[in-house]
């Protein structure tokens, strides 16, 4: 009985307190509302549980802790699974932004050289560097997002991150 607690006190199932030389166990999530579950008086290896009620609530007591591990494990992999999604969808955005930009200064520099050799006004060049700039601007956001989105996979896998 009390190694079965112990067990159940390292998933966090119980608490398990001593009493006046019992070790009495305690439900940390208990949806049935019970305070105590168990006592043991500490005598030895030939302790055992009394009457069926108690088997089902230790029965019960199990399935809450498999329920309880399933959701945090199913809560962690969905971090992961949004965390790498935000990482991917940045990603492209930014790949996507990095040839607009390419493309915006290769117009750039054509309207230079157009203004440079007395084809157009000097209008159409600033138009051109406005644009740029604007294209740079939202690439230097959707670098940022992007390495903000790699912090929180790295968080979401569990990479030694502390909250402090």
């Amino acid at each position: 009985v009390v190694q079965v607690a112990l067990a159940l006190a390292q998933v966090g199932v119980l608490d398990v307190v001593e009493d006046g030389g019992q070790l009495v166990e305690r439900a940390l999530h208990r949806p049935f509302g019970l305070d105590t579950l168990l006592h043991h008086d500490g005598g030895g290896a030939g302790d055992e549980l009394e009457g069926p009620a108690t088997v089902e609530l230790a029965e019960a007591i199990q399935r809450e802790a498999v329920v309880n591990y399933q959701r945090v494990i199913y809560a962690a992999f969905r971090d992961v699974a949004d965390a790498l999604a935000a990482y991917t969808k940045t990603s492209q955005e930014r790949a996507e932004q990095e040839r607009l930009v390419t493309a915006l200064r290769a117009a750039t520099n054509l309207s230079t050289e157009r203004y440079q050799g007395g084809l157009e006004s000097y209008l159409p060049v600033l138009d051109a560097q406005r644009n740029l700039f604007q294209g740079e601007l939202a690439l230097t956001e959707l670098r940022q997002r992007e390495l903000a989105s790699v912090v929180q996979l790295y968080r979401a896998l569990g990479g030694g991150w502390s909250p402090s």
